[in-house]
């Protein structure tokens, strides 16, 4: 197994912890799986709202809110703090104007031997954000990079399991990024510390709850 990358079995050991904390969070983390094979799991997560960014000067505005919906009530976390529980409430009664609502997937790729994340975003009217917003609306931080590796950060293509258009923050830099973390992932969460470096670029950001899952 090259530096940088995880088996398949570590993928679902680690898979198995994340939503074991999730599930402790109220976070809304699932574990779908169709085949016990690589490719055929599904970790995802639906209903993370995000305002949509005009510039970067609106980005210190920026607030993200993830919801889950049961029953027309909305889920919080059980860390949400009273502001945080009155916002989503004020959002539940009104009609999301300006907001994005986005559903990330990860998926194990038995080519890189890495966890790939897949996710869409759609506007309130049901309509795909294009790939043109997709990049616009992709952090400040992350511009300079997006600029130059434009056609290799974020691209659009069929979900491996689904067989309908995701945008995927492609892989093929990931090996590079974790193999400069200075952790022994026999006794470390893997997908932890990866989504914490990468979810960011697309607007997931983990609760530092899930961080002893990634520091043992």
């Amino acid at each position: 197994m090259a530096t940088g990358t995880i088996s398949w079995v570590k993928f679902k050991k680690d898979a198995v912890e994340f939503i074991k904390r999730s599930e402790e969070l109220r976070d809304s983390w699932e574990f779908m799986v169709l085949q016990e094979e690589p490719g055929k799991e599904i970790l995802m997560k639906k209903h993370v709202y995000r305002k949509m960014k005009k510039n970067c000067s609106d980005e210190c505005k920026e607030e993200t809110i993830t919801m889950t919906t049961t029953d027309g009530e909305l889920g919080l976390s059980s860390d949400s703090d009273d502001s945080l529980f009155e916002e989503c409430r004020a959002l539940q009664s009104s009609s999301l104007s300006g907001l994005c609502s986005y559903e990330y997937h990860i998926i194990y790729s038995d080519s890189y031997s890495l966890p790939v994340l897949y996710f869409n975003s759609y506007k309130e009217d049901g309509r795909l954000l294009t790939l043109d917003e997709i990049w616009e609306n992709i952090p400040c931080l992350y511009q300079t990079h997006v600029k130059e590796e434009k056609w290799s950060f974020v691209t659009q293509q069929d979900h491996p399991i689904l067989c309908r258009p995701f945008y995927q923050l492609h892989p093929c830099h990931t090996a590079d990024v974790m193999r400069n973390v200075p952790l022994d992932w026999s006794n470390n969460n893997y997908l932890v510390t990866w989504l914490s470096s990468v979810g960011p670029v697309v607007g997931l950001n983990l609760s530092l709850s899930y961080a002893t899952l990634g520091n043992r």
